[in-house]
Protein backbone atom coordinates (compact mmCIF):
# COMPACT_ATOMS: atom_id res chain seq x y z
CA UNK A 1 0.00 0.00 0.00
CA UNK A 2 2.53 2.46 0.58
CA UNK A 3 4.83 1.53 -2.18
CA UNK A 4 1.23 2.12 -4.21
CA UNK A 5 1.01 5.40 -2.47
CA UNK A 6 5.14 6.52 -2.88
CA UNK A 7 4.32 5.71 -6.99
CA UNK A 8 0.91 7.93 -7.17
CA UNK A 9 3.15 10.50 -5.69
CA UNK A 10 5.92 10.41 -7.75
CA UNK A 11 3.30 10.37 -10.81
CA UNK A 12 1.75 13.16 -10.18
CA UNK A 13 5.08 15.34 -9.16
CA UNK A 14 6.58 14.04 -12.74
CA UNK A 15 2.97 15.30 -14.43
CA UNK A 16 3.07 18.34 -12.88
CA UNK A 17 6.52 19.44 -13.65
CA UNK A 18 6.13 17.55 -17.38
CA UNK A 19 3.31 20.08 -17.85
CA UNK A 20 5.28 22.75 -16.40
CA UNK A 21 8.32 22.00 -18.63
CA UNK A 22 6.36 21.75 -22.38
CA UNK A 23 4.26 25.28 -21.17
CA UNK A 24 7.72 26.92 -21.06
CA UNK A 25 9.25 25.13 -23.67
CA UNK A 26 9.62 26.71 -26.89
CA UNK A 27 7.29 25.76 -29.81
CA UNK A 28 9.61 24.49 -31.84
CA UNK A 29 10.88 22.04 -28.56
CA UNK A 30 7.27 21.06 -27.94
CA UNK A 31 7.32 17.70 -30.69
CA UNK A 32 10.51 16.40 -28.74
CA UNK A 33 8.66 16.86 -25.32
CA UNK A 34 5.34 15.17 -26.32
CA UNK A 35 7.56 11.98 -27.05
CA UNK A 36 9.61 12.31 -24.08
CA UNK A 37 6.18 12.28 -22.43
CA UNK A 38 5.15 9.63 -24.65
CA UNK A 39 7.86 7.41 -23.79
CA UNK A 40 7.81 8.26 -20.10
CA UNK A 41 4.33 7.14 -19.98
CA UNK A 42 5.59 3.57 -21.38
CA UNK A 43 8.48 2.98 -19.15
CA UNK A 44 5.79 4.27 -15.74
CA UNK A 45 3.52 1.57 -16.92
CA UNK A 46 5.93 -1.02 -17.20
CA UNK A 47 7.19 -0.44 -13.75
CA UNK A 48 3.93 -0.36 -12.29
CA UNK A 49 2.43 -3.46 -14.09
CA UNK A 50 5.96 -5.24 -12.82
CA UNK A 51 5.06 -4.25 -9.50
CA UNK A 52 1.29 -4.78 -9.43
CA UNK A 53 1.68 -7.68 -11.39
CA UNK A 54 -1.18 -6.85 -13.60
CA UNK A 55 1.42 -6.88 -16.82
CA UNK A 56 -1.69 -8.19 -19.34
CA UNK A 57 -3.52 -4.99 -18.69
CA UNK A 58 -0.79 -2.61 -18.91
CA UNK A 59 0.27 -4.30 -22.06
CA UNK A 60 -3.10 -3.47 -23.05
CA UNK A 61 -2.60 0.63 -22.53
CA UNK A 62 0.62 0.62 -23.80
CA UNK A 63 -0.86 -0.78 -26.78
CA UNK A 64 -3.62 1.58 -26.58
CA UNK A 65 -0.98 4.43 -26.09
CA UNK A 66 1.04 3.33 -29.16
CA UNK A 67 -2.22 3.21 -31.36
CA UNK A 68 -3.23 6.46 -30.52
CA UNK A 69 0.32 7.55 -31.41
CA UNK A 70 -0.20 5.98 -34.93
CA UNK A 71 -3.38 7.21 -35.46
CA UNK A 72 -4.79 9.66 -33.05
CA UNK A 73 -1.75 12.13 -33.42
CA UNK A 74 -2.34 11.73 -37.58
CA UNK A 75 -6.24 13.15 -37.19
CA UNK A 76 -5.59 14.58 -33.91
CA UNK A 77 -2.67 17.25 -34.69
CA UNK A 78 -4.75 18.55 -38.01
CA UNK A 79 -7.62 19.23 -35.94
CA UNK A 80 -5.80 21.52 -33.67
CA UNK A 81 -3.83 23.27 -36.08
CA UNK A 82 -7.38 23.73 -37.42
CA UNK A 83 -8.67 25.21 -34.16
CA UNK A 84 -5.51 27.33 -33.90
CA UNK A 85 -5.75 29.28 -36.74
CA UNK A 86 -9.46 29.83 -35.86
CA UNK A 87 -9.19 30.49 -32.33
CA UNK A 88 -5.43 32.37 -32.56
CA UNK A 89 -2.20 30.54 -31.68
CA UNK A 90 0.31 33.57 -31.93
CA UNK A 91 -0.17 36.94 -31.80
CA UNK A 92 2.44 38.89 -34.15
CA UNK A 93 3.30 42.26 -34.49
CA UNK A 94 5.35 44.16 -36.81
CA UNK A 95 6.87 47.21 -37.74
CA UNK A 96 9.21 48.43 -40.36
CA UNK A 97 12.08 45.87 -38.74
CA UNK A 98 10.73 44.10 -36.75
CA UNK A 99 8.32 40.51 -36.52
CA UNK A 100 7.37 39.74 -33.12
CA UNK A 101 5.39 36.86 -31.89
CA UNK A 102 3.76 35.74 -28.48
CA UNK A 103 2.15 32.62 -27.75
CA UNK A 104 -1.27 32.87 -26.48
CA UNK A 105 -0.51 29.68 -24.71
CA UNK A 106 2.16 30.96 -22.53
CA UNK A 107 3.18 34.62 -23.32
CA UNK A 108 6.42 33.50 -24.99
CA UNK A 109 7.85 35.86 -26.59
CA UNK A 110 9.94 35.76 -29.63
CA UNK A 111 11.12 37.84 -32.76
CA UNK A 112 13.09 38.93 -36.20
CA UNK A 113 14.86 41.64 -37.69
CA UNK A 114 13.55 42.08 -41.15
CA UNK A 115 15.29 45.03 -41.86
CA UNK A 116 18.63 46.66 -41.17
CA UNK A 117 22.15 45.08 -40.47
CA UNK A 118 20.71 42.00 -38.42
CA UNK A 119 18.22 41.21 -41.25
CA UNK A 120 16.50 37.92 -41.36
CA UNK A 121 17.97 36.97 -37.32
CA UNK A 122 16.48 35.55 -35.05
CA UNK A 123 16.36 38.67 -31.66
CA UNK A 124 17.22 34.78 -29.24
CA UNK A 125 20.08 34.48 -31.82
CA UNK A 126 21.70 37.86 -31.28
CA UNK A 127 24.10 38.87 -28.70
CA UNK A 128 22.95 40.99 -25.83
CA UNK A 129 25.79 44.07 -27.01
CA UNK A 130 23.60 43.68 -30.40
CA UNK A 131 20.35 43.70 -29.13
CA UNK A 132 21.62 46.66 -26.87
CA UNK A 133 22.72 48.47 -30.28
CA UNK A 134 19.92 47.59 -32.23
CA UNK A 135 17.98 49.55 -28.87
CA UNK A 136 19.40 52.69 -29.64
CA UNK A 137 19.16 52.21 -33.29
CA UNK A 138 15.24 51.92 -33.04
CA UNK A 139 15.00 54.74 -30.60
CA UNK A 140 16.32 56.96 -33.17
CA UNK A 141 14.47 55.68 -36.56
CA UNK A 142 11.81 54.01 -35.20
CA UNK A 143 9.61 53.75 -32.26
CA UNK A 144 7.11 51.06 -32.95
CA UNK A 145 10.35 48.91 -33.16
CA UNK A 146 11.81 50.58 -30.35
CA UNK A 147 8.32 49.64 -28.54
CA UNK A 148 8.71 46.13 -29.29
CA UNK A 149 12.02 45.58 -28.69
CA UNK A 150 11.64 47.05 -25.43
CA UNK A 151 8.76 44.54 -24.56
CA UNK A 152 11.43 41.76 -26.11
CA UNK A 153 14.31 42.74 -23.76
CA UNK A 154 11.59 42.79 -20.98
CA UNK A 155 10.19 39.52 -21.44
CA UNK A 156 13.54 38.23 -21.30
CA UNK A 157 14.83 39.40 -17.89
CA UNK A 158 17.91 40.85 -19.37
CA UNK A 159 16.87 44.77 -19.16
CA UNK A 160 18.98 45.04 -15.77
CA UNK A 161 22.09 44.26 -17.64
CA UNK A 162 21.93 47.27 -19.95
CA UNK A 163 24.61 49.88 -19.47
CA UNK A 164 25.62 53.65 -19.66
CA UNK A 165 22.76 55.59 -22.11
CA UNK A 166 21.57 52.73 -23.42
CA UNK A 167 19.85 52.07 -20.53
CA UNK A 168 18.75 55.45 -20.09
CA UNK A 169 17.00 54.26 -23.53
CA UNK A 170 15.07 51.65 -21.87
CA UNK A 171 14.14 53.41 -18.62
CA UNK A 172 12.93 56.17 -20.96
CA UNK A 173 10.78 53.82 -22.74
CA UNK A 174 9.35 52.58 -19.24
CA UNK A 175 9.13 56.27 -17.72
CA UNK A 176 6.89 56.63 -20.97
CA UNK A 177 4.64 53.70 -21.07
CA UNK A 178 4.11 54.15 -16.75
CA UNK A 179 3.25 57.52 -17.14
CA UNK A 180 0.74 57.02 -20.16
CA UNK A 181 -1.42 56.19 -17.71
CA UNK A 182 -1.82 52.73 -19.95
CA UNK A 183 -2.99 54.82 -22.79
CA UNK A 184 -1.32 54.31 -26.29
CA UNK A 185 2.22 55.18 -27.04
CA UNK A 186 3.20 57.92 -29.12
CA UNK A 187 2.27 57.62 -32.91
CA UNK A 188 -0.21 54.27 -32.08
CA UNK A 189 -3.47 56.54 -31.65
CA UNK A 190 -5.26 56.03 -34.70
CA UNK A 191 -6.78 52.49 -34.86
CA UNK A 192 -5.27 49.21 -36.54
CA UNK A 193 -6.62 47.94 -39.98
CA UNK A 194 -8.27 45.04 -39.86
CA UNK A 195 -6.13 42.89 -41.43
CA UNK A 196 -3.12 43.71 -38.74
CA UNK A 197 -5.90 43.09 -35.63
CA UNK A 198 -6.51 39.45 -37.10
CA UNK A 199 -3.13 38.88 -37.23
CA UNK A 200 -2.55 40.56 -34.08
CA UNK A 201 -4.85 38.04 -32.45
CA UNK A 202 -3.84 35.26 -34.84
CA UNK A 203 -6.43 34.68 -36.36
CA UNK A 204 -6.84 32.76 -40.37
CA UNK A 205 -10.44 32.79 -40.52
CA UNK A 206 -13.26 35.35 -39.04
CA UNK A 207 -13.19 34.80 -35.86
CA UNK A 208 -17.03 34.87 -33.64
CA UNK A 209 -17.54 37.21 -31.30
CA UNK A 210 -16.64 34.51 -28.30
CA UNK A 211 -13.09 33.67 -30.06
CA UNK A 212 -12.34 37.38 -29.95
CA UNK A 213 -12.99 38.07 -26.20
CA UNK A 214 -11.16 34.24 -25.37
CA UNK A 215 -7.89 35.51 -27.12
CA UNK A 216 -8.44 38.92 -25.92
CA UNK A 217 -8.36 37.58 -22.21
CA UNK A 218 -5.92 34.90 -23.04
CA UNK A 219 -3.28 37.95 -24.09
CA UNK A 220 -3.91 39.70 -21.90
CA UNK A 221 -3.09 37.68 -18.77
CA UNK A 222 0.45 37.85 -20.58
CA UNK A 223 0.65 41.28 -21.72
CA UNK A 224 -1.06 43.53 -19.02
CA UNK A 225 1.45 45.88 -18.05
CA UNK A 226 0.31 44.68 -14.06
CA UNK A 227 1.51 41.38 -14.82
CA UNK A 228 4.73 42.38 -16.01
CA UNK A 229 4.19 42.87 -20.09
CA UNK A 230 4.47 45.73 -21.93
CA UNK A 231 2.17 48.81 -22.37
CA UNK A 232 2.88 49.14 -25.74
CA UNK A 233 1.73 45.14 -26.42
CA UNK A 234 -1.45 46.00 -24.49
CA UNK A 235 -2.58 48.85 -26.09
CA UNK A 236 -2.32 47.34 -29.13
CA UNK A 237 -4.03 44.27 -28.21
CA UNK A 238 -6.62 46.21 -27.08
CA UNK A 239 -7.22 48.52 -30.19
CA UNK A 240 -7.23 45.25 -32.05
CA UNK A 241 -10.22 43.79 -30.05
CA UNK A 242 -12.28 46.95 -30.85
CA UNK A 243 -11.66 46.44 -34.43
CA UNK A 244 -12.57 42.88 -34.85
CA UNK A 245 -15.59 43.18 -32.42
CA UNK A 246 -16.67 46.33 -34.91
CA UNK A 247 -16.17 44.24 -38.14
CA UNK A 248 -18.04 41.14 -36.22
CA UNK A 249 -20.69 43.36 -35.05
CA UNK A 250 -20.98 45.01 -39.14
CA UNK A 251 -21.38 41.94 -40.48
CA UNK A 252 -24.33 40.26 -37.90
Amino acid sequence: MIIKLIIGIAIIAALFSFIHKYKKAKPEERKSWILKGVIAVVVVAVIVGAITGRVPVIAGLVAAVATFGRFGLRWGMPLAKMWLAKSGGNATFRSEYLIMSVSVANGQMTGKVIKGEFAEQNLGNIKEDDIQKLHRFFNEHDKKSYYLLTAYIRSRGFANTFTDKNQEHFDSAQHDHHHSNHSNPPNQSSSVPLSEAMEIFGFKETPTKKEIITVHRRLMSKLHPDKGGSDYLAARVNQAREVLLAHHAHNE
